[in-house]
């Protein structure tokens, strides 16, 4: 299906260009990208797109279908996981760290442990694991 792009889109290339500015280096850059290259008539098509841009086809048809129904800003919204921060401080990580490489603690619970009784660190598994499945950072 044939769509006039240039037309379609309703902001200017100059308000396209500003949004790009704004999101260079996140994941919503192509995205604007995209929206930038259809409108300018650089690209045609989906598959022109695609290939400038280094992604799919389809992906690119999820962007203009986002852009479509719910517009530029939803576009250039990044995902960003829910979850709280971790809890352990840099000096209680430090300290993991070097009883680690001196070979003290060897698995999750040690780890744990250590933590609860030299740092009053109420830790997770989740955060003990990461020590005990990669070592030292």
């Amino acid at each position: 299906m044939y769509v006039a792009y240039p037309q379609a889109i309703t902001e200017t290339i100059e308000e396209i260009r500003d949004c790009e500015q704004r999101v260079r280096g996140t994941a919503a850059a192509p995205r604007v990208q995209m929206l930038r290259l259809l409108k300018s008539g650089e690209a045609t098509n989906v598959p022109q797109v695609a290939t400038l841009v280094g992604y799919s086809p389809r992906q690119i048809q999820r962007w203009w279908q986002t852009y479509r129904t719910v517009g530029l800003i939803t576009l250039m919204r990044v995902y960003h996981p829910a979850g709280k921060p971790a809890q352990l401080t840099e000096e209680a990580w430090a300290g993991l760290q070097v009883e680690l490489e001196a070979g003290r603690i060897g698995g999750q619970e040690e780890a744990r442990r250590y933590l609860a009784e030299t740092w009053g660190s109420d830790t997770r598994a989740s955060t003990a694991s990461r020590t005990s499945s990669n070592g030292a950072r």
